[in-house]
């Protein structure tokens, strides 16, 4: 099967497919860190209002 055909059938990207027979073990995920600057003024209020 190609790996086009492969990409087709599981609904995933080419560079998928061909990641997926490269290593059989997956990557790590890469979690970006996220800030909250229009909230950020408010967030201790928030905090306190929902009892965290």
């Amino acid at each position: 099967m190609s790996v086009r055909e492969m990409a087709r059938v599981h609904g995933v990207h080419r560079r998928t497919v061909r990641a997926a027979l490269a290593d059989s073990t997956p990557p790590v995920r890469k979690v970006p860190d996220r800030v909250a600057p229009a909230i950020g003024p408010w967030l201790t209020i928030i905090r306190v209002m929902a009892g965290r």
